[in-house]
This record gives structure tokens, sequence and C-alpha cells, in this order.
């Protein structure tokens, strides 16, 4: 510990939480529920965490698809009322009634066990990172020089623009391009890399069809070359392949994914080693620093919200109970708030294949699921993963409802279950969530020509 910071007050607890992500308050509130003594340290002016980034676009999203006409200032008013409500759960006064320890202010670590925030060093056993993340700024020649928005900083906008440009073509970056494009912006999405990088090809493709039809003008595989300031906006250069192009824009928006929040903190001073793309972590979560953990995009960059809670309640066991964290082992997911929405669980196509080359790809309409429904509710389809032996390991879903699609089939994929046991589930019906269930059910559909069932058939009605 340095002169200095052996100066303050210590608190000792049994575990430490840095930074307030989903998995950081799932942690401490773990711990506390179970009499733990545990520390909060909450940053004074934090960015957005993916949960809150996820819930301002799913504002943004359903504002935008009620109304043929919806207000840019209608949309602030309703995302503000959802933060409120979202705050209240967090705030640090019933944290603090629950139990935790909150402290306000920066941090930094002082030593292997120590951390120096709010004029105090909290000692701990075992310490939590999980500070989120930041948007990534690219590299275009005269980004600095102009007013940039980000995922963080575009719901602080006085006006609607009258012509958005969006650098990116991640989840975020569409749900953003389509939402300000239904509000009545004129809107240009330049996607360097595609659309929906990493995603589903058909899910990707759908939804470009879709963000097309609602007059966003698509710059795939595009690469804004450079930015300027000018009289009537800002002048906007782009090129793709042998191709040179020109517009002007009233705002420029970036969503060019994120980066682990991690400046300031002292990593070095505690023995963790980090880089530019977060905090190496091994399977249990476990920095260098053997009492260290990172949760969330802290140390993976494409984490989720959901993700980083799951992480978050396995870390709360191993503290509480020395339960083994197996963080390998938890369903990879991959979401995009637009209309449709995209859900994506566990193994894509591609990499299934490259595993199991005899798997195979169950698909259904949601036109062929619905008996009935407004034109919104039948958009979309269900695609599952199933393995040569009828293993679920992978699905991906567009659909207004895709959520609630897709909760029975995490937990089929994720419980390793087969495809006979979701082909089984008794759902309500007619619903969103039994589509499921009606695609698994084709998985069959080749035993019905099997000559060998047919004959067992046959013989057993010869039997009466």
């Amino acid at each position: 510990m340095s002169t200095a910071a052996s100066l303050l007050p210590v608190d000792t607890v049994d575990a430490c939480i840095v930074g307030d992500d989903p998995g950081g308050l799932s942690v401490a509130l773990t711990l506390a529920a179970w009499g733990a003594p545990v520390a909060l340290i909450r940053p004074p002016a934090a960015g957005l965490t993916l949960q809150g980034l996820a819930l301002r676009l799913t504002v943004l999203r359903d504002a935008t698809a009620e109304a043929a006409v919806c207000s840019w200032p209608a949309v602030q008013d309703r995302v503000a009322a959802a933060v409120r409500r979202h705050a209240v759960e967090e705030a640090s006064h019933r944290l603090a009634a629950a139990g935790i320890r909150v402290i306000e202010g920066a941090a930094t670590f002082t030593g292997p066990r120590s951390i120096a925030a709010g004029g105090r060093v909290v000692q701990a056993r075992r310490f939590v990172i999980a500070t989120g993340s930041q948007p990534q700024m690219p590299t275009i020649p005269g980004l600095a020089d102009i007013p940039v928005l980000t995922t963080d900083t575009v719901w602080d906008l006085a006006v609607l623009p009258s012509h958005l440009a969006v650098i990116g073509g991640d989840a975020a970056a569409a749900a953003l391009a389509q939402g300000f494009r239904r509000l009545g912006a004129r809107v240009s999405l330049f996607a360097a890399e595609g659309l929906l990088p990493g995603f589903d090809a058909d899910m990707a493709a759908a939804l470009r069809d879709r963000l097309v039809a609602d007059g966003v003008a698509l710059f795939e595989q595009a690469r804004v070359t450079g930015v300027a300031p000018q009289a009537d906006g800002i002048a906007l250069q782009a090129s793709r392949g042998n191709e040179d192009g020109a517009l002007v824009v009233s705002h420029v928006l970036v969503s060019a994914g994120r980066l682990p929040a991690l400046a300031a903190l002292g990593l070095e001073a505690a023995g963790i080693v980090h880089g530019p793309a977060g905090i190496p972590v091994d399977a249990a979560l476990l920095t260098a620093n053997r009492r260290i953990f990172a949760l969330g995009e802290t140390g993976d960059p494409a984490a989720d919200a959901g993700l980083s809670a799951r992480q978050g309640a396995l870390v709360a066991q191993n503290i509480l109970f020395r339960k083994a964290v197996r963080g390998g082992d938890l369903l990879p997911m991959r979401l995009a708030h637009t209309t449709p929405a995209v859900v994506e669980l566990g193994l894509g196509e591609t990499e299934a294949r490259r595993r199991d080359p005899r798997c195979r790809v169950l698909r259904l309409p949601a036109a062929a699921s619905l008996p009935a429904g407004d034109a919104g509710a039948l958009e979309g389809h269900v695609k599952l993963i199933v393995t040569a032996k009828g293993r679920m390991v992978g699905a991906a879903i567009l659909g207004r409802d895709a959520a609630a699609i897709a909760a029975p089939i995490a937990l089929a994929i994720g419980a390793g279950l087969k495809v006979h046991h979701l082909a089984a589930i008794q759902l309500p019906y007619p619903s969103v969530s039994d589509m499921g269930r009606r695609a698994a059910i084709a998985y069959f559909g080749d035993r019905l020509s099997n000559p060998s069932i047919r004959r067992t058939i046959r013989l057993l009605r010869w039997f009466g």
C-alpha cells in the first residue's frame, strides 16, 4: 500500500465489487443476502452499462413501432421514465438497506488485496471487477474535429437530426439507425464489416431487407475515410472497393463496438494482467491475481448484460460456498433490439457444421406457427441447430417477440436437452412461446417416410 493510502481509514470486508454492471450488482446482492460483509464501489460518472443501453434501445424500438408518428421528445420522455423506474432498484440507499457498503468514488488498487476509493481503503479477501465498457472510437481523419455522438450520448440530443450518419454495423447501430429513421430523420448507415457481423447470415439478411424497406440508406463494406465540419453540416467521405463518395449530414453517430472501462484502476498494483481488449480470465473468471475476478465486458468485450449477470451469480456461489466456476459452460447469446428483433443462442450454423457436418437446421416461419395475429407478430422465423444425435446446440430467432420465443429454447439448449424434449414441452397455444416447440417437431418429419417404421405401424394395425 502506498504511503498516501496508508493514511486513509480502512474497511475490511469479505468481498469488494468494483463497478456496478449487472454482474457486479448480482454478486453484491447475493453476498449481502447471505450476510457476508460486502462493499460496492460505484464510479462517480460512469457511462451506460450494457443493461442501461439495452433498456434505452428497447424503449426506442417499442415507441417507434407503436404509432405511425412518434416524436423524439416523446421518446426521450419514455426513456427517462424507464431509467427512473430502473434506477430505483439500484439506488445507493436501497443497496445500503440490503446490507451492502456503498462507496461512491473513483477506485484505484493500492496492492493485491486493497483498493482506495471515496477517501477510504477497502481490504478484502476477494475482489470482483465489473466496471463495464465505454464506446470505442475508430481512427477516422477529422473525427476529433466534429461533435460525435455515441451510443452513450445520443439520448441527450436536443433535437431530432435532419440527416444522421451512423458509422458501424453492430446491433446497436442497426437499432439506432432504424429508430431514428422511423422518427423521421434521414439516416445513412455505414457498415464496413457488413450488417450484424458475427450474427447468423439469414437473420442479418432479413433485417437488412427490413432496414432498407424502412428507408435506411445502407452502405455495407463501405468505410468512412474522413469527416470535416462545414457551414451546412458535416462533410463525410467514404469508399467501397474502387468507388469513392461524399455526402453532407447534420450529425454523426459512432457505434463501432465498446472497450472495457479500466482506466485509472491501477491494475498493475494488484498484479492484474490486462490489455486493450480487457483482462484475460480463465474458465473460473479469475485474473492473474487469483483473488480477483473479472466479469462481463471487463473480461470479454462481446459479453452482454445477461451473461454478466449469470457470471455474477456463479462468482457469488464461489465466494460463499467455494463452488467451482465454469464460465465456459454459459450459453453465448447475441441480441439486436430492432424490429423485428434478433436473438441468437449457442452455436451459430457455420460453427455447428464445422463441429458436426451431419447437424441439421430446422426452420419454422412465424406465419406457419401462429394461426392469427397482426402482420408484425407474424414476421420472422425460428431456426434450430441440432446435432446428428438430436442434441440442440444453437438457435436463431427473428421476430417482434423474439425474446419470448427464445425463453424455452434457451432453457433446452442450456440444459443440454435433445430436440424431442423441446418437441414434447407443453406450452400455451396459440402463443409465440410455442414456436420453438413447433420447429422442433420438424426434426421427426423424415421418419414419416421411413420404411421400417411404416412396416411396424402396419404390423401393429394387423394385430388390432
